[in-house]
């Protein structure tokens, strides 16, 4: 029975050769896309310091191991963030939520939005905080 060797998404058997150090960098670098930007800049550095070794043919195989495990762990937690995302619900006799298109179709149409009114115990933070929790904002 052919023994199962898993690096990353690459997948060889014993009939076919091992990934080379330089395949297994490529793979772990464009899984560096699948986890959250605080870990990636980390693992991009990293990456980048094999590709140096390898460029200069020194060893990087345990390197690559542990980028490896990092990315797994880094996509776990992103996992787990992803399951615990909170939905935001604010009442709807708040004047930013009765107004809630006029400010979506502003903060579309222009770079800068002044969104003024009475003083209500909302802070101002709360604003873009409703209208990034509608997930109508661009790039939201």
């Amino acid at each position: 029975m052919p023994k199962r060797m898993e690096a990353d998404s690459i997948v060889t058997t014993e009939t076919s050769p091992a990934p080379s150090d330089s395949q297994r960098l490529a793979a772990l670098k464009q899984a560096v896309g699948e986890v959250m930007l605080r870990d990636a800049e980390r693992l991009e550095r990293r990456l980048a310091g094999l590709s140096r070794r390898l460029r200069d043919n020194k060893p990087i195989s345990r390197g690559l191991q542990e980028v490896q495990r990092e990315i797994s762990r880094a996509r776990q937690q992103l996992s787990q963030r992803e399951a615990q995302q909170v939905t935001l619900n604010y009442p709807p006799d708040l004047p930013v939520v009765e107004r809630r298109e006029d400010i979506l179709n502003a903060i579309r149409d222009h770079q800068v939005v002044v969104v003024a009114g009475r003083p209500v115990p909302a802070k101002p933070p709360s604003y873009l905080r409703c209208a990034w929790s509608w997930g109508e904002v661009a790039g939201a």
